[in-house]
């Protein structure tokens, strides 16, 4: 799926074609990055239903009729307060802890990006070609205006991180002696990157001057 995009004329067009390449480039990517962090987070979502009903104790038509419709954010205290009020171990709460500020960071991006990531109200920002996600013509309220800049490899990175908490939340729920998934950093995600790494800065051809851009054909 490609994005709509502006003839250039042919005379003197290098750069203006190198642009449109990148920029339908960057939408294919985009579009396809989109779809591997949403699957993602849809397994996300499964294993922490798996984890409550592990953690809960209960079996599954039970599980179903306590926990059905709870967003995963609802369950990850669920699963924390039944830790509070067992003996699970310390170092199982805390690892739920910090998976817990993971994947609501996450569940943050995603919301960001299918909900104000539509391009009829803002477009592609910079050289990177990073969509701008914003709720500024949206949200009544200044205050909870956000500004996010987010492009395939971001999305990839996001749906990297899904599946390494999968792999996280599943060892909770293997017999025998519990051992943390090891991440490079045991820092709080905090912001929309979770943290995703710093992108290295692209030096693709100037945006062609606005002076000569036609209608956007269909």
């Amino acid at each position: 799926m490609s994005l709509p995009y502006v003839r250039i004329p042919t005379a003197k067009a290098t750069d203006a074609d190198r642009w449109l390449r990148d920029l339908n480039s960057e939408a294919e990517a985009f579009c396809t990055a989109l779809g591997r962090f949403v699957l993602a987070w849809a397994d996300v979502e499964q294993c922490v239903s798996e984890l409550i009903r592990h953690y809960a104790r209960v079996p599954e038509p039970v599980a179903r009729a306590l926990f059905s419709g709870s967003r995963a954010r609802t369950m990850l205290a669920q699963i924390a307060a039944i830790g509070e009020n067992t003996r699970m171990a310390a170092s199982r709460r805390e690892d739920i802890s910090f998976l817990t500020t993971k994947i609501s960071a996450l569940n943050t991006n995603r919301d960001r990006v299918v909900h104000f990531g539509s391009l009829r109200s803002h477009s592609l920002q910079g050289p990177s070609l990073r969509r701008k996600v914003s709720n500024e013509h949206r949200s009544s309220r200044p205050a909870k205006h956000f500004v996010d800049f987010v492009g395939s490899e971001e999305l990839d990175f996001f749906a990297g991180e899904c599946l390494r908490i999968c792999e996280a939340l599943e060892r909770h729920m293997k017999p025998g002696r519990f051992q943390r998934y090891y991440w490079p950093e045991r820092l709080s995600a905090k912001s929309l990157a979770a943290k995703a790494p710093q992108r290295k800065p692209r030096s693709p051809a100037r945006r062609p001057n606005a002076a000569s851009q036609e209608t956007p054909s269909k």
